[in-house]
């Protein structure tokens, strides 16, 4: 049985990562050459049950996102979701309440996820949904 499609999805992206150190956020070194935050995304724009994503950044990188972030910012051209950008707080908390305000009034489900935590599958999040 399908569920609707009223379930919402918060990435946090917003910190700072400053214990990892360098010149590069956390949210943005590559693993295998791919972003992390691009990696903690997919499987969430790409999950069937999944109605809007918000994509919770840095103040200065909502209004500028990276580059590599334009194709799930934009309207998507596949069954893929995009992901609306929003700025982030100075706290986690804050963050949470940034993306829950910009999330679509019909997802009644939401659900949060660190995007520090890049290796999460559809199974995992198909549960979650489901409890």
């Amino acid at each position: 049985m399908r569920l609707p499609r009223d379930v919402g999805v918060l990435v946090l992206a917003a910190g700072r990562g400053e214990r990892l150190g360098g010149d590069v956020a956390k949210q943005y070194q590559p693993i295998r050459g791919v972003p992390m935050v691009l990696r903690a995304l997919r499987p969430f724009t790409s999950h069937p049950d999944i109605a809007h994503v918000v994509l919770v950044l840095p103040p200065e990188d909502a209004s500028n996102p990276p580059a590599f972030l334009s194709a799930v910012s934009t309207p998507p051209t596949s069954s893929a979701l995009s992901a609306t950008i929003v700025p982030g707080g100075l706290h986690r908390g804050d963050s949470v309440r940034a993306g829950l305000a910009a999330l679509r009034a019909e997802c009644v489900v939401v659900l949060v996820h660190d995007a520090a935590r890049p290796f999460v599958d559809e199974a995992v999040i198909g549960a979650v949904i489901r409890v």
